[in-house]
Order: C-alpha cells, then sequence, then structure tokens
C-alpha cells in the first residue's frame, strides 16, 4: 500500500499482472500479461513528483522497474 495525496493506493501483483486500486476499490491502473515470471514486489511513492515507482523481482532473478 502506497499512500499518494488523495486515498492510499493497493498494489496487487498476480501470477501475470499488476493492478493497482484506491481505498476505494476504483481501479488506478492496470498492466496486463507481463512478459515474466514475478517473484515478489514492492512500490513506494517518489517524493518529488508523486508517481508510483513498482519494482519486481523475476524467477529468473531480474529486476525490473514499472515507473
Amino acid at each position: 500500500m502506497v499512500d499518494d495525496n488523495t486515498s492510499p493506493t493497493i498494489a496487487i501483483l498476480g501470477e501475470k499482472y499488476l493492478t493497482a486500486l484506491n481505498s476505494h476499490g476504483l481501479m488506478k491502473f492496470y498492466k496486463k500479461k507481463l512478459s515474466f515470471m514475478p517473484r515478489c514486489f514492492t512500490c513506494y511513492k517518489e517524493e518529488h513528483h508523486g508517481f508510483i515507482i513498482v519494482l519486481i523481482v523475476t524467477t529468473n532473478q531480474t529486476l525490473f522497474n514499472l515507473s
């Protein structure tokens, strides 16, 4: 979960997708059909510009930055 200026963002990582919801359950973004198998992820808000940075580690030990 990442707090932005208006409401918290809840990020959800599935086997083939990444999505984010606001605190009311409305979709903020959806990344369909990841081209890799994710193992774990973390996300945080970039302080100066306010966008969300998502880091995903894959099963073959690669780090992806989705911002």
